[in-house]
C-alpha cells in the first residue's frame, strides 16, 4: 500500500464545480500518471472540495473525485493495489485559500518512487 509522499511529481487534476467527471484535458494527466505507475510504485489520490456546501457533501464530493481518478487509472492498466484514495472535503483545501469553480485532486507518489 502506498504511503504519503512527494506531491510535486504529478500535476493536480482539476474538476468543474460540483463534478467528479474527468474532462478530456485532465484525462491526459491521468494517462501520464498511469504510464509512471506501470514502472512500479504507488500513488495516493487525494480528493478535495471547498467551503461551499456542507462538510458531509464536500467529503463525499472529494471521495467521488478520488474514486473517479482511481477507476480511470485502473482502466489504463494500473494495478488497483498501487492506488490508495483519501477525501479531505473542505477541511484541507488542496490549494490553500483559493476557492473557485475548480477544485483539485492531487496524486502523491510514495517515497519509494523517488
Amino acid at each position: 500500500m502506498p504511503i504519503d509522499g512527494d506531491r510535486s511529481l504529478f500535476q493536480p487534476i482539476y474538476f468543474s464545480y460540483d463534478s467528479s467527471a474527468i474532462s478530456p484535458d485532465q484525462a491526459a494527466i491521468c494517462e501520464g500518471v498511469a504510464k509512471h505507475l506501470k514502472q512500479g510504485g504507488g500513488v495516493i489520490v487525494e480528493g478535495h472540495g471547498d467551503e461551499r456546501g456542507s462538510r458531509e457533501y464536500n467529503l463525499a464530493l472529494g471521495e467521488r473525485r478520488a474514486i473517479a481518478v482511481r477507476h480511470y487509472l485502473i482502466e489504463l492498466g494500473v494495478n488497483p493495489s498501487q492506488i490508495q484514495t483519501k477525501s479531505f472535503g473542505e477541511e484541507n483545501p488542496a490549494i490553500g485559500d483559493r476557492h473557485d469553480e475548480d477544485c483539485l485532486l492531487y496524486t502523491s507518489p510514495s517515497p519509494r518512487d523517488s
